[in-house]
This record gives structure tokens, C-alpha cells and sequence, in this order.
């Protein structure tokens, strides 16, 4: 999953590279991690994206293409629903508190 967060991989492919089942990939995910695997991938992917927000001057829509979300505004709901903040406000906390109609 990490290998390939810019380029989603399904859980069933994720499953065959490790010769088994996708019930059985989500059996091991529930039990070791009390998460499914989408769950689990979202989670790294939203975890990078926060790393390349607080380390990196990219814009939110590059952000968001390199890990994998479809745009930056549904990089942005995911995110919030997420973390509870939005990119905006995760990378500029003043600016945002200033101006919270724009995100």
C-alpha cells in the first residue's frame, strides 16, 4: 500500500500479490487492525499528505494527485472527515482562522 500511493491498487490486487483471498485479507486487517484495507490505505494516503503539506511548498492539487485522490476538492472533504481540518488550514492555521469562508 504505501508502494503505491499515488497509484491506487485495489484491495483484491493487493489480496492476489499475497496469494490470498480479499475476505481474507479483510479477515487479517480486522483482526490485527481492527480496520478494513480501504480504511487502512486511506489512512496513509490522508498521512501523507499531510507530511507533504507541513514539509513541502506544492500546491494542494499536486498534493492531492500524488496521493492518489481524483481532485483537490475531494482530496479536501476526505481530509477534513479525516483529520478535522482542512489542507488550508493544516498548512496556513492564521490565514485560514482569518478567512474561513474560503475553504
Amino acid at each position: 500500500m504505501e508502494s503505491n500511493i499515488q497509484e491506487k491498487v485495489s484491495i483484491t490486487e493487493i489480496a492476489g500479490r499475497l496469494n490470498c483471498s480479499r475476505r481474507q485479507l479483510e479477515r487479517l486487517f480486522g483482526t490485527e487492525l481492527s480496520v478494513s484495507p480501504m480504511a487502512a490505505y486511506l489512512a496513509l494516503r490522508v498521512h501523507y499528505a499531510k507530511s507533504l503539506l507541513e514539509d513541502s511548498d506544492l500546491q494542494i492539487g499536486e498534493i492531492a494527485y500524488r496521493c492518489g485522490f481524483e481532485n483537490a476538492g475531494h482530496f479536501s472533504r476526505v481530509f477534513r472527515q479525516q483529520t478535522g481540518m482542512t489542507p488550508t488550514h493544516l498548512r496556513h492555521p492564521t490565514r485560514s482562522a482569518r478567512n474561513p469562508a474560503k475553504e
